[in-house]
């Protein structure tokens, strides 16, 4: 050879060898950049959910290398190829062989690719039953060996093999043939595997034609394992035992809607979720149960959502009686759908105003009608009670003490939570007005469940968990004495039947629960919170068809405690109650009428709790001593002993005396006073008048048009014992009403004081402007 050509060949090994780590290490893509891949979704145990086919339609699911087991690993290379550590991409000695074999000798086929040469052909998507095909596959394979390293390319490789049917990847094979993760692969199903990329359509594991033939090739492939690692040779009786497989066919479809959510908001390939499939299955069964035998009352579908409050794990998650379902509309998921929650959070109301020292539960409310602006609100039963604990009006529902709980906390404190929980589309107080107290706004039921699972965790709002580990955001949004007592007042909530929840087979713990009814019937909820859990069930129907019998009570209150009897089933223990450990709460004595500390007037007390510093702090002003001249038995002013008796009345407002009148309630009133009593002496006992009308804080506008046959309202309620209010503007009588009576007048625009004084010499004040509009 001449010198020149052997320096220049020296040469150009020379810039080949050299270039060899520039190539390695010049940046590169994923050897796998071309391919997609399938999305596994487990329980919180370990079980599959669904696995989605890549977008080519084949199950291929991503496995790290690190994550297969050790014998897939070296199973596959003990069948497929040995030298793998050891080759450049090509095995000369195993394609000289098959090149004898197949070309010369003209026998059975010999297979001469090594992993990396089948890794380049799939990738490369080369057709090497050619000479040509077969070179191009070798130089590729070359490339690919001078561009990634070894664990690169077999991870690559057990990740795309084929497996059989349109399964492609160890990790997507195991969980098909054997319903596990590759990681828990045992030795019999590791080479069982290992055997199938050589002959894919012959070696499909759940082929019962061809069954023989594969055990055959796994038993060959265990022979050369036990040469490596005689120490499984005992684990030979395995191999002839059935191997018990599936197929594509078979792979699980649960939790559709659940799963949906989780694969729309998380890219990872495998995810494990919070979810419970064996609590999911029990829950879907049951309200496919209570479906099917209401629905001859048009109850046709039916949502839950199950979360554990203090890990905020969710455990179950219904989105609708039937996702296939298509008279239902089945596919929308009612959990993430935001509808009108009624009455569900008026619990929040409550809080916010036990924070703010409003009330205690016990705290007297009214609940009478009244006016806000020129909306005056009822109660779903068209009915009032009068005076009720605030306890009461929140387990019974009532709309009046709601709304005028949330105007003296301030709504903006309201919406400020429901934003902090991150509801959508929440506008300006002014924009919904009193109707935010009875639902008069959005959201959905997983929002609702963070605001219970808030109530438990005193005070704390967090987010849901729909997957395992990573923790949410927390917001401190309440204090954790007005959060606990909020949920405490739902405690004697009545069952459905009229029953105490304790009577209705929950002896062995709490269930602090409330229902809402949307406008129109259009929803039915009811939300609670039992042991450790939140439940949150809807009824109703997707189209916003409203029915009667969409009532919270009749229709999602049943179903809500079926459910927790299948929970309490599924779970041995269950807490018993709400622990109080840690907070500044203590238990009084109130009046068991006035719901205030008791005076010594007051016969009998009941107990309540109390935030020390916060609860307001009353006297009971409805037991007051009355004292009866001896002879003439009328009112005296003062005590005489020697004259007079004393007695003890209730003096209850002129709203609160219609109700009970309307109710056929007799109250005792008090007598009137001596004809010769002094009225600066009967001003000095007993209530101011309370003002109604006009109401405060708004412009009464009047049109120009029709000014002279528009009125001014000017309604007062008054202690019991007063029979006449006289009113004045600016200090100019105006006319006189019966206490809870309406009194309308002619009023220019201007602004005013409103005075009203009863005919016991009692006053009080209040502002009013009037606009003319249109002149």
């Amino acid at each position: 050879m001449p010198k020149n050509l052997k320096k220049i060949s020296l040469f150009v090994l020379l810039i080949i060898f050299s270039s060899l780590p520039a190539i390695r290490f010049w940046p590169k893509e994923n050897i796998l950049n071309g391919y997609s891949f399938s999305r596994a979704v487990f329980d919180r145990n370990g079980k599959l959910l669904r696995l989605t086919p890549a977008k080519d339609e084949q199950f291929r699911l991503f496995v790290p290398l690190s994550k297969m087991p050790e014998s897939l690993k070296t199973g596959t290379l003990l069948y497929e190829d040995k030298y793998f550590y050891f080759h450049p991409g090509f095995n000369p000695a195993a394609l000289i062989k098959g090149f004898w074999t197949s070309i010369v000798k003209k026998s059975r086929p010999v297979g001469a690719s090594t992993i990396t040469m089948q890794l380049a052909r799939m990738i490369y998507r080369i057709d090497s039953s050619s000479v040509p095909g077969k070179i191009q596959q070798m130089l590729a394979a070359i490339w690919i060996e001078m561009r990634y390293g070894k664990n690169d390319i077999l991870e690559a490789y057990l990740n795309i093999a084929p497996y059989g049917y349109n399964i492609e990847g160890a990790g997507a094979a195991s969980i098909i043939y054997f319903s596990k993760k590759a990681e828990t692969l045992s030795i019999l199903e590791s080479l069982s595997l290992c055997v199938i990329p050589q002959n894919p359509n012959f070696r499909k594991l759940s082929d019962e034609e061809r069954k023989g033939k594969t055990e055959k090739a796994r038993k060959m492939l265990f022979q050369k394992w036990i040469k490596r690692h005689p120490e499984d040779a005992d684990k030979s009786g395995y191999f002839d035992m059935p191997l018990q497989t599936k197929k594509p066919s078979d792979l699980p479809f649960e939790a559709p809607h659940f799963v949906n959510k989780i694969i729309s908001e998380n890219e990872d390939s495998v995810i494990n979720t919070a979810l419970d499939l064996q609590l999911q299955k029990t829950i879907e069964q049951r309200i496919k149960y209570y479906v099917s035998r209401n629905e001859s009352k048009g109850i046709n579908n039916a949502c839950a959502v199950l979360v554990n409050y203090k890990t905020m794990e969710t455990e179950a998650y219904i989105g609708s009686a039937g996702f296939f379902d298509d008279s239902i509309e089945g596919q929308v998921n009612g959990c993430a759908a935001y509808r009108s929650p009624g009455s569900t959070l008026k619990p929040l109301i409550y809080a916010i105003a036990l924070d703010k020292g409003l009330i205690h539960p016990m705290t007297l409310l009214k609940d009478t009608p009244k006016h806000y602006g020129i909306y005056a609100p009822e109660n779903s039963d068209n009915d009032f009670m009068g005076p009720v604990f605030a306890a009461h009006a929140l387990t019974q529902s009532r709309n009046i003490p709601a709304i005028d709980l949330l105007v003296k906390s301030g709504a903006d404190n309201f919406l400020n939570i429901l934003k902090k929980a991150g509801v959508k589309n929440i506008k300006d107080a002014d924009y919904y007005g009193s109707s935010l107290a009875i639902g008069g706004f959005e959201i959905s039921m997983e929002k609702i469940a963070e605001i219970y699972a808030m109530f438990a965790n005193r005070g704390i709002l967090k987010d849901l968990k729909f997957v395992k580990f990573p923790r949410g955001k927390e917001t401190y949004v309440l204090s954790p004495e007005a959060a606990f007592l909020a949920l405490e007042m739902l405690k004697d909530n009545k069952s459905p039947q009229g029953e105490i929840k304790a009577a209705a087979g929950f002896k062995e713990f709490e269930i602090y629960w409330k229902t809402g009814t949307s406008y129109a019937f259009r929803d039915a909820w009811s939300a609670g919170v039992f042991g450790d859990y939140v439940l949150i069930v809807w009824s109703g129907k997707f189209n916003n068809e409203g029915r009667r019998s969409f009532t919270a009570r009749t229709s999602a209150a049943p179903l809500f405690f079926e459910i927790i009897k299948s929970v309490k089933g599924e779970k041995k223990h269950i807490a018993k109650e709400q622990d109080s450990s840690g907070l500044n709460i203590t238990e009084i004595d109130v009046c068991s009428v006035s719901g205030d500390l008791p005076s010594q007037y007051c016969k009998n007390t009941i107990k309540t709790r109390f935030i020390p510093g916060k609860s307001p702090i009353n006297v009971c002003d409805v037991h007051r001593p009355v004292y009866i001249d001896k002879k003439t038995g009328l009112r005296m002013p003062y005590n005489i002993p020697e004259k007079t008796n004393t007695a003890v009345y209730e003096f209850w407002n002129s709203e609160i005396l219609e109700i009970f009148k309307m109710a056929g309630v007799a109250h005792r009133v008090p007598p009137r006073y001596m004809p010769d009593v002094e009225i600066g002496r009967t001003a000095a006992y007993g209530n101011p008048p309370v003002i109604i009308l006009p109401t405060q804080n708004i412009i009464y506008t009047l049109r120009a048009q029709s000014f002279e046959d528009e009125q001014i309202p000017f309604k007062a309620d008054s202690d019991s014992d007063a029979k006449t209010i006289f009113w004045f503007l600016d200090n100019k009588y105006i006319g006189k009403s019966r206490p809870g009576t309406v009194l309308t007048s002619k009023t220019e625009s201007g602004d005013y004081t409103v005075k009203a004084v009863d005919d016991l010499g009692r006053a009080s004040q209040a502002k009013l402007k009037v606009e003319i509009i249109g002149k």
